[in-house]
C-alpha cells in the first residue's frame, strides 16, 4: 500500500514540471530576440502565455492514441488503424483537458453542475520487474447536481462483476456507461482488468558483494547489495504539430513524443541494513525506520526517457524490501501561438528597420555623388575667359604725341578708353569673385545636406543602441529572476541549459551592442570630416570676399580718374608731352600686372575649389560605402544566426505541443472520458522484494 506522505511531493513536482516545460519554449525565445536586436524587449512579456494553466472542458477522445488532434477547443479522439492521415497538434486559446480543479466553483457539464473521474491502474511486478498477472484498473466517477448525468469511462477488460456498485455497467464501443442521478452529489466505483501496454518498464537487477545475481540468492546473506532500478518510458510515438511559427511561416513538423510522466519509486530500507547509498534519494521517517524515495520526469527536455535509481547497503543479514512506483501525467497546459506570432511580427519590424537603414546610406551616397557630378560641370564651364581684352594701342600713339596736338587729343580720347576698359575688367573681377562665392555656397549647402543624412543616420544608431541596452537590461533581470530558485531546482538538466541559453542570449547582445557602437563611432568620423571640408569652405568665401573689394575699388578709382582728372589732362596735355611716354608706359605695365595677378588668383581659386569637392566626394563616398558594407554584412550575419535560432524555437515549440497533447489524451490512463469536468488518473506499481 502506498504511503500518503509520498502524494504530496508529487503533486508539488507535477506542477513545477507544468512551469519546466514551459520555460524552455521561452528560453529559445529570448535567443530568437537577442539574434535580432533592433526588435525591441516587447516579445519577452510574450513568453508568459507559455506557462499558462489549461481551464477548459475535457476532450471526445476514446482509446490508446498515436498522433494528434486537430485544432478544435475539445481534441480529438487518436486516430483509429483505418486513419492514414494523423491530425495535427495546434495551439489553442481555449485549452483542453483539466486534471485539477482550479477553485471551489463547479461549472456545467454533460448535463451535471459537475463531473469527476478518478483513475487508478493497479501493477504488481516479480522481482526481476517483469508483470505479474493483469494490471486493474479501479475508476471512480462522481457528479453534482440535481440531473441525472451518463459519462463514457474507456475501459480495455470486462468489468468485475463482484456484488458491488458498478455491477452490470454496460461497455459500448470500449466504454463503460456510467449512469448517475444525483441529488446534491453522487459517485460510483467500477473495476476492470486493463489489458493496455503499462507506460513504463522497469528492470531490477541485484548485485552481492560486486556480483550480478538473482534477488534469491540474496536473502539472509551479509555484505553489500546493490539494487537498481531502471525505468523506461515507452510511450514515445510520432505526433504532428502545426502552428504559425516564430519566423511567421506555417510549420508542420512530426516530433516523437512520450507521455510526459512523473515517477516516484519508493520503499522502506531494511531494518539489518548497518549503512546505506541512495543517490539522488530523499529520506523521510517511517514507522518502520527510513523511507527512501525518488521523483524525476522522465520526458524530455525537462528529464530523460529512461533513469536508473540505485540503493547500495551493507547488512549482516539481507533482505530486498517492496518497492512502490507511482507513475502519473503531468497537467496540460497552455500554449496559445501567441508568442511565435508576436516574435514574426516583431523580427519582420526588425528586418523592415535594417533594410530602411541600408537604402538611406545607399540613397545618400548616390545623391551626394549625383550633386558634387553636376557642381563639378557647372564649374567647369564657368570658367573665367584667357585674357580679357583691353583694347588699348598706346605703343604706336606715344610714337605720335610730338606731331599734333589733334593726334594727342585722339590719344587722350583712347587713354580714356582704356581706362573705362580697366573699370570693366574690374568689374568682370568682381562678378567672377561673385560666382566663386556662390559655388563655394552651393557647396557649403551641399555638405550641409550630407551633414544632415549623418546625423539623421546619427540618430537611427542611437535609437538601436537604446534597443539594445534596452534587451540587456531585460536579459540581466531574467538572470536575476533565476538566481531566486532553489539549489534543487537549479540542479535539473533543464533549468541548467535554460542558464546556458540565458548566457549565450547575454554574450550576443552584448556583441550586438558593441557592434551598433561601432557604427556611431563610424558616423561621428565622416561628421567631423564634413565640419573640416564646411571650414575651409568658409575661408575660401573670406578670400573671394577680399579680391571682390579689391577689385570694386580698382573699379571706382578708374572711374573716378575717368571722370575727375582726365579733363586736367587734356588741358596740360602740352605739359605733360615731355613725360607722357613715360607715364603711358608705367600705365600698361601696371595694368598688365594687375589683369595677371587678377587671372592668377580667381585660377588658384577655382582650381582650390574643384580639388577641395573631388577630395570631399572621394573621401565622403568611402567612408560612406564601407559603412554601407559593413552594415550589409552585419545584417546578413545577423540574419543567418537568426533564422538557425528561429529553426530551433520551431523544433522545441513542436516538441512542446506534442508533450501537451500526450498529457490531454493520458490524464486517464484508458484514455480520456467525453464531457468532464475534471478527470485526472495513476499507475501505482509494486515491486516484489
Amino acid at each position: 500500500m502506498f504511503k500518503a506522505r509520498r502524494l504530496m511531493p508529487l503533486a508539488l513536482v507535477r506542477r513545477a514540471v507544468v512551469f519546466l516545460v514551459a520555460g524552455v519554449g521561452a528560453a529559445s525565445v529570448v535567443a530568437v530576440i537577442a539574434a535580432g536586436v533592433l526588435a525591441g524587449a516587447g516579445v519577452l512579456a510574450a513568453t508568459a502565455a507559455l506557462g499558462t494553466p489549461l481551464t477548459s472542458a475535457s476532450p471526445t477522445a476514446s482509446a490508446h492514441p498515436s498522433a494528434t488532434p486537430t485544432p478544435t477547443a475539445t481534441p480529438s479522439p487518436a486516430p483509429t488503424k483505418k486513419s492514414s492521415v494523423p491530425p495535427c497538434a495546434t495551439p489553442s486559446t481555449v485549452g483542453a483537458v483539466k486534471s485539477k480543479s482550479t477553485s471551489g466553483n463547479t461549472s456545467a457539464a454533460n448535463g451535471a453542475a459537475w463531473t469527476g473521474v478518478s483513475e487508478r491502474i493497479f501493477a504488481t511486478l516479480n522481482s526481476d520487474g517483469s508483470v505479474s498477472g493483469t494490471p486493474n484498473q479501479n475508476t471512480r466517477i462522481s457528479a453534482s447536481g440535481n440531473s441525472p448525468v451518463t459519462v463514457g469511462v474507456p475501459v480495455s477488460g470486462p468489468i468485475s462483476r463482484r456484488p458491488r456498485k458498478g455491477r452490470g455497467t454496460p461497455v459500448v464501443d470500449g466504454k463503460a456507461q456510467v449512469s448517475l442521478s444525483p441529488n446534491g452529489t453522487a459517485a460510483q466505483e467500477i473495476k476492470s482488468n486493463f489489458n493496455r501496454q503499462l507506460p513504463v518498464a522497469v528492470t531490477v537487477t541485484y548485485r552481492l558483494n560486486g556480483k550480478t545475481v538473482s534477488s534469491s540468492a540474496i536473502n539472509k546473506t551479509s555484505g553489500t547489495v546493490q539494487v537498481s532500478y531502471k525505468l523506461a518510458n515507452v510511450t514515445s510515438t510520432a505526433v504532428s504539430a502545426c502552428f504559425e511559427g516564430f519566423n511567421g511561416k506555417h510549420q508542420h513538423q512530426t516530433v516523437s513524443a512520450p507521455v510526459p510522466i512523473i515517477a516516484d519509486l519508493s520503499f522502506t530500507v531494511p531494518g539489518k541494513a548497518t549503512s546505506f547509498q541512495a543517490p539522488g534519494a530523499s529520506l523521510s521517517p517511517d514507522s518502520k525506520g527510513v523511507d527512501v524515495g525518488w521523483t524525476a520526469a522522465m520526458f524530455e527536455p525537462v528529464g530523460a526517457l529512461t533513469k536508473t535509481f540505485t540503493f547500495t547497503m551493507k547488512t549482516t543479514s539481507a533482505s530486498i524490501p517492496t518497492a512502490h512506483l507511482l507513475l502519473a501525467t503531468v497537467n496540460p497546459f497552455t500554449l496559445t501561438g501567441k508568442v511565435p506570432a508576436t516574435t514574426a511580427a516583431v523580427l519582420g519590424k526588425a528586418e523592415a528597420a535594417v533594410a530602411k537603414g541600408l537604402s538611406s546610406v545607399q540613397g545618400a551616397l548616390d545623391t551626394m555623388q549625383q550633386r558634387l557630378s553636376a557642381s563639378q560641370r557647372s564649374s567647369s564651364s564657368r570658367d573665367p575667359p584667357a585674357d580679357p581684352p583691353h583694347g588699348t594701342v598706346m605703343d604706336a600713339e606715344i610714337a605720335k604725341v610730338g606731331n599734333s596736338i589733334a593726334a594727342v587729343n585722339a590719344e587722350l580720347g583712347k587713354l580714356g578708353n582704356s581706362i573705362a576698359g580697366l573699370a570693366s575688367d574690374s568689374t568682370g573681377i568682381a562678378k567672377d569673385s561673385r560666382h566663386v562665392t556662390k559655388l563655394a555656397t552651393t557647396i557649403s549647402a551641399k555638405a550641409a545636406d550630407i551633414a544632415t543624412l549623418v546625423n539623421e543616420l546619427a540618430a537611427e544608431l542611437t535609437t538601436a543602441m537604446q534597443h539594445a541596452s534596452q534587451q540587456v537590461q531585460q536579459l540581466n533581470l531574467l538572470q536575476s529572476d533565476l538566481s531566486v530558485f532553489p539549489a534543487a531546482v537549479k540542479k535539473l538538466p533543464a533549468f541548467q541549459k535554460l542558464e546556458a541559453d540565458l548566457t549565450v542570449a547575454q554574450a550576443i547582445a552584448a556583441k550586438v551592442n558593441s557592434a551598433v557602437g561601432d557604427a556611431q563611432q563610424l558616423t561621428q568620423d565622416v561628421g567631423n570630416g564634413l565640419q573640416t571640408l564646411q571650414s575651409d569652405i568658409s575661408s575660401l568665401e573670406t578670400k573671394t570676399t577680399s579680391l571682390r573689394a579689391a577689385a570694386t575699388n580698382l573699379a571706382q578709382t578708374a572711374q573716378e580718374v575717368l571722370h575727375t582728372d582726365f579733363a586736367t589732362v587734356q588741358k596740360r596735355v602740352a605739359t605733360l608731352q615731355d613725360v607722357f611716354t613715360g607715364v603711358a608706359k608705367d600705365v600698361k605695365i601696371r595694368f598688365a600686372r594687375a589683369l595677371a595677378a587678377a587671372k592668377g588668383r580667381i585660377a588658384a581659386a577655382v582650381a582650390a575649389v574643384k580639388q577641395a569637392l573631388a577630395n570631399a566626394a572621394r573621401e565622403a563616398g568611402q567612408a560612406l560605402q564601407a559603412s554601407l558594407n559593413k552594415a550589409q554584412a552585419q545584417a546578413a550575419k545577423t540574419e543567418k544566426k537568426a533564422q538557425a535560432d528561429l529553426a530551433k524555437a520551431n523544433r522545441q515549440y513542436a516538441q512542446l505541443l506534442a508533450l501537451d497533447q500526450k498529457a490531454v489524451w493520458f490524464q486517464l490512463p484508458g484514455g480520456p472520458a467525453a464531457d468532464v469536468t475534471m478527470q485526472n488518473g495513476i499507475y501505482r506499481y509494486t515491486i516484489k522484494g
